[in-house]
């Protein structure tokens, strides 16, 4: 099934809590699938009309579990990992900003970027108070 529904999804980011744990605290459901590398459990959850899932490959290097989001709903997921007040979310989205460099001129890019500074300012500001 996770080999199927991937294709719907791009990878996002990285977060360490296990599987379990981040299952556990959105009330998720665990799915075993399989894909090339192996077995894999994967989740996938709904959050403001924006699709995501959760995936973790079983045996991987990386103990993160993997999150995706809907391949048509990048730059709202943007918005919802602004409203996560934490240092990890803030350094993602300056990591992300810093990566699109090279097409800084393109339009979508632009408004991608400036809603990932806007959530970058806002986490900052939050911080410090």
């Amino acid at each position: 099934m996770w080999e199927y529904a991937a294709s719907s999804f791009r990878l996002f980011a990285g977060l360490s809590p296990s599987m379990d744990v981040l299952a556990a605290r959105l009330r998720l459901n665990i799915e075993r699938s399989w894909e090339d590398l192996g077995a894999v459990d994967a989740a996938v959850f709904r959050i403001q009309k924006i699709d995501f899932a959760l995936s973790r490959l079983e045996g991987s290097p990386c103990p993160d579990v993997f999150v995706w989001v809907s391949r048509a709903h990048g730059q709202r997921a943007i918005i919802i990992l602004s409203r996560v007040r934490s240092t990890r979310a803030t350094d993602y989205l300056a990591e992300v900003v810093r990566a699109m460099a090279p097409w800084r001129r393109d339009p979508r890019v632009i408004e991608l970027s400036r809603l990932a500074h806007n959530a970058i300012a806002l986490s900052t500001s939050s911080a410090a108070s």
